[in-house]
């Protein structure tokens, strides 16, 4: 047995808190024999205490949802007992050796006769009747018996070190006396074929008020998950060396589920944080189940879109601060990771620089920053990053608070200087040396189940094995998740939810390795979509009540990504002192799946950013599977004081507004819940101590026109004697938007023109106390400005924005054009124009000296990306030539807008637009689709469909596809991702290439691998023969027809 502390070589989580944090109870093992002694004495003074007996009780199988058989007085007599007996601390049992071995045990096996364990592990080391681990197929359930003379006053501390586990994320459900005390998500690496296995020690807090005086029974079961049947079992186990139950000798300041970790996503719109996505960002943090926990926000504040975060950045960070999350803030864009200094593999002055100004404007708010983002699938160089790390390090002496985290990695095979080093753990080492976490990305369980490229596994490499109980240093994960079109493994029995199941064993392995976990993203705009919610159509006039949840697979039965996200939230990752609880009669959770989780956030302290909380959360989180019945809950939760209370309550609906309720309860101090929970369902409340006291009344200051049809409301800040959360804006009387405290100013973008609106703010506290309206301020609108033209509009003329102006060109159609559409947020809007409703074909002359794209919207939303080839020069004779795209407009003012965003590229001179009707006008490419499945394209047969149906795919070397066309030009697209190979392409058995579909083009779904045009025009014969590694055929498109 060692005599060392666990955890000595990993410290706890860094909860960037002012408070002390609790000791792993684990180290009450360094004082197991002093502690006899010391209870000998102690509780022979207080009261008689005898030797603890524990002993294993036979287990067999049984159904996931079976009820245990409970009685209610046994557990009511605990809950209520207000005797203080004299009550044990330290160890109460342990099984096993803590040596970094399983030998000591048999197989796994199910138990058939009692197993009675010795107190002290010093006079008893044979434990060959015990199972070395559980595996579903074999001993799914197990159960331990032990006495307690008196209850412990703190509660227990359970903890498994585990050695080894399969790569499908087994949950282990433990019933404390039939109840549910926690379910631990356990990651392993067995299977995946990595290097070594992942060793951890799991804790689980268990409360006094589970616990009786006399028998008590802790039992253990293998869990598929909320979505799997049985069909999997035999790939659900784990293993592990020791078990112990600890009697707490403090109060815990945390419910310790598995490991303290936090969760998190990324709330933005692409890369902008602007004002409209800062007053999403309470509500759906809320209902996210994330808010006021201490939880990890990605904040992509990256040099290059700087144009698009800079105006709305400094309320953003303040709401993430007022809502207790911490920002994990990206800062070094493609300018410079891309320079020619950095390429070179050293930082230019203008970077340190950068740095330094970024700091002293924004530094106060967050204490986490990520060195970069993927750097060998952007093509960054080693080197180059070595030293960013080194300057970051010295840096900190004017930060000390700042935490370094090492870039988000993807462990890319190709690209970067040296080529592929990010792949290489010895090119990673040096990085990693400078950063104080670890990082590392995974999609769909990447992480676990690829051998090389997953984020556990390649972190294993990296830290040659790790330690005995985890890596040795904490890990964030800016990128988690799962899109639309990924599946679960077909061997973990998750056939009717497939597709749900993806993205909850993904964040639940997570859970199981990483300490801080961001999910992408919250909004997205890829296809196929990893989104949490429905992006907004408007984000102007977006009510944060509408925000609905991303839809589920239409055969899956609601199980969103959503849903999933808030399940492991409520349970995983809210924060705080843990509350005590009790269940009432008629509770339905007794043998069930159905965890209770209550905090007080108060005593996590103030951070390093001067961020606190002060709710108590309440979370009750049914775990049972997927489509079983709704279940009772009826609980009773003691909160620190008496009094008033604000209570918010988050649930399933299709919206924040469905989800949502709020309603004021007096408490004295037992607040009673009366709940019915769905399966998969969690019910998260907020509660806030009521004061009587409202806000100051808010001050208008201004009410001004912003641009020809958008209007600027400014207000001052309202003072409150507690917290002022909310402001209530109003035009004529009708609510216009609501807005997070941080927020002072509102641009309205409905006016009509001429006419005059009055505006009025209301200020609202964190206990829902409104101030009285401030007096009105009037805004007098104009009359409406028009692009002047008629179905050609010289653009010179409409409005620009940025740093697009005007220049003179005799060669432009009238002299003029509008150039400086390069920089982010430049653009040009024709404005108010009334051709009449329709389809259009709108065409844009223009000049450009290199392949440049902008953003086509109309009326404000985004059409598509144009891509402008090259003119071969900017001005002059013969510079100019035209691009076409088809457009539908209103019967009504209409506004067209071409924009740099911060997906685009290179600079575009602009000379005029011309609409024209569809009718007059028939645009033909020749351009041809093709879906994978066509009838008329050839497999071999070792190429087969993917699980989700989406394209056909292949491991195997030597697999062909092939189709004959006649045209001039044929395309092929595949999946681009770290894990894919390669494959030969013929023309007319002739190779073309040889296609790396990890370097084809950027990390992607159906990307264009393979082009070839001006062919002769005939009858070709494409032929695809995959070399080696995963090869996807998506689509193909023809430039004329297959044959």
């Amino acid at each position: 047995m060692k005599t060392t502390c666990k955890r000595s070589v990993r410290p706890a989580p860094d909860l960037s808190r002012t408070i002390t944090k609790m000791a792993p109870r684990s180290c009450f093992r360094l004082f197991s024999k002093v502690t006899a002694m010391l209870l000998t004495l102690v509780l022979a003074i207080g009261g008689p205490f005898n030797p603890v007996r524990t002993k294993l009780v036979s287990a067999q199988p049984a159904t996931e949802s079976t009820p245990q058989s409970v009685t209610e007085s046994a557990y009511g007599a605990a809950a209520n007992n207000l005797q203080e007996p004299s009550t044990p601390v330290g160890t109460v049992w342990t099984i096993g050796t803590h040596d970094g071995s399983s030998a000591e045990f048999s197989d796994f096996k199910a138990m058939s006769i009692p197993y009675t364990v010795p107190v002290t592990e010093e006079v008893y080391s044979d434990w060959k009747t015990f199972p070395k681990g559980m595996k579903a197929s074999v001993n799914k359930t197990l159960s331990i018996d032990f006495t307690l003379e008196a209850l412990p006053t703190y509660g227990v501390e359970f903890d498994v070190h585990i050695l080894n586990a399969y790569m499908s994320v087994p949950q282990m459900a433990v019933y404390a006396n039939g109840r549910l005390a926690g379910l631990l998500q356990i990651a392993g690496t067995a299977g995946s074929g990595g290097a070594y296995p992942y060793r951890d020690q799991y804790g689980l807090y268990i409360p006094k008020e589970l616990l009786n005086t006399g028998v008590n029974e802790l039992k253990f079961e293998v869990y598929a998950g909320s979505y799997a049947n049985s069909s999997g079992d035999a790939n659900l186990w784990y293993e592990w060396d020791e078990l112990s139950l600890t009697a707490l000798s403090s109060p815990a300041s945390e419910p310790l589920h598995g490991r303290y970790v936090h969760l998190g996503t990324a709330i933005a719109n692409s890369f902008d944080f602007n004002d409209n996505v800062t007053r999403l960002v309470p509500d759906l943090t809320k209902w996210l189940g994330i808010a006021y926990s201490g939880n990890m926000m990605r904040a992509a504040l990256w040099s290059d879109t700087k144009q698009l975060w800079l105006d709305g950045i400094d309320p953003y960070l303040q709401t993430m601060k007022d809502m207790n999350l911490q920002p994990v803030v990206g800062m070094f864009g493609t300018d410079f990771m891309n320079s020619s200094e950095m390429l070179g593999g050293h930082m230019s002055e203008s970077m340190k620089t950068y740095y330094r100004q970024f700091m002293s404007d924004y530094g106060s708010d967050f204490a986490y920053l990520e060195m970069d983002n993927e750097p060998g699938v952007f093509g960054h160089t080693q080197s180059s990053l070595v030293e960013l790390g080194k300057f970051l390090q010295a840096e900190k002496a004017a930060t000390p608070w700042l935490k370094i985290v090492a870039p988000g990695w993807a462990y890319w095979p190709t690209k970067g200087t040296p080529y592929g080093w990010e792949r290489n753990p010895e090119q990673r080492k040096p990085i990693e040396a400078v950063s104080d976490l670890t990082n590392g990305h995974s999609y769909s369980l990447t992480g676990l189940t690829q051998a090389r490229g997953g984020a556990l596994n390649e972190n294993l490499l990296t830290y040659n094995g790790g330690t005995e109980d985890g890596l040795p240093k904490e890990m964030m994960m800016t990128e988690a998740g799962a899109n639309d079109l990924h599946a679960d493994p077909s061997g973990f029995g998750t056939s009717a939810y497939k597709f749900a199941a993806a993205f909850d064993r993904e964040l639940r392995a997570d859970i199981g390795y990483a300490d801080h976990i961001m999910q992408h993203t919250a909004f997205d705009t890829s296809n196929p979509n990893y989104a949490l919610f429905v992006r907004p159509g408007n984000w102007n006039t977006h009510r944060v009540s509408d925000t609905a949840a991303w839809a589920a697979k239409p055969a899956e039965g609601g199980e969103t990504r959503l849903r999933t996200f808030r399940r492991l939230a409520a349970a995983y990752a809210t924060h705080g002192a843990p509350l005590s609880y009790s269940f009432l009669s008629g509770d339905e959770s007794a043998g069930r799946k159905i965890y209770v989780r209550a905090v007080d956030t108060r005593t996590l302290g103030v951070s390093t950013i001067g961020a606190s909380a002060d709710k108590q959360i309440v979370s009750i989180v049914n775990f049972e599977p997927a489509g079983t019945a709704a279940r009772h809950v009826n609980v009773r939760v003691a909160l620190p004081e008496s009094g008033d209370y604000r209570v918010e309550q988050y649930r399933d609906g299709n919206s924040v507004g469905a989800a949502y309720s709020v309603e004021e309860r007096n408490v004295s101090p037992y607040l009673d819940l009366d709940l019915t929970v769905a399966a998969g369902e969690a019910v998260q409340l907020y509660l806030t101590l009521k004061e009587a006291q409202n806000p100051e009344k808010p001050v208008m200051t201004g009410a001004a026109m912003k641009t020809w049809n958008t209007a600027m409301i400014d207000w001052n800040e309202a003072a409150d004697n507690h917290q002022t959360t909310t402001y209530r804006l109003y035009r004529d009387g009708e609510e216009l938007a609501l807005l997070p405290s941080s927020v002072t100013r509102y641009i309205d973008t409905t006016i009509a023109y001429d006419r005059t609106y009055s505006y009025t703010v209301q200020a609202i506290d964190d206990s829902g106390n409104m101030s009285v309206p401030s007096e009105p301020m009037l805004l007098a609108v104009p009359d409406m400005p028009i692009t002047p033209g008629g179905l050609l509009y010289e653009v010179e003329k409409g409005q620009l924005t940025g740093i697009a102006k005007t220049g003179t060109d005799s060669a432009a159609s009238s002299g003029g054009y509008v150039r400086d559409m390069h920089g982010n947020g430049a653009s040009i809007s024709i404005i108010n124009i009334m051709p009449g409703a329709g389809n259009y074909t709108l065409r844009f002359a223009y000049a450009t000296g290199v392949d440049a794209t902008l953003n086509l919207y109309v009326n404000g939303i985004k059409i598509k990306k144009l891509s402008f080839i090259s003119t071969g020069k900017y001005t002059g004779t013969g510079a100019y030539k035209s691009i076409s795209a088809a457009v539908t407009l209103a019967d009504e003012p209409n506004t067209i807008m071409l924009r740099h965003d911060g997906d685009n590229t290179g600079a575009v001179n602009l000379d005029y637009a011309e609409l024209t009707s569809v009718v007059s006008v028939s645009p033909v490419t020749d351009w041809h689709d093709y879906t994978f499945d066509d009838a008329d394209i050839y497999y071999s047969p070792g190429i087969l469909m993917n699980i989700n149906g989406s394209w056909n795919e292949t491991m195997d070397q030597g697999e062909v596809a092939s189709f004959g066309f006649s045209g001039t030009g044929v395309r092929w697209l595949s999946n681009v991702q770290g894990n894919m190979g390669k494959a030969n392409v013929y023309i007319d058995e002739v190779l073309q290439d040889t296609i790396d579909l990890t370097a084809a083009d950027l990390e992607g779904y159906s990307k264009v691998v393979f082009e070839k045009k001006n062919l002769n025009d005939g009858d070709h014969t494409l032929r695809i023969e995959t070399v080696g590694g995963k090869v996807t055929f998506n689509r193909y498109s023809v430039y004329g027809m297959l044959k």
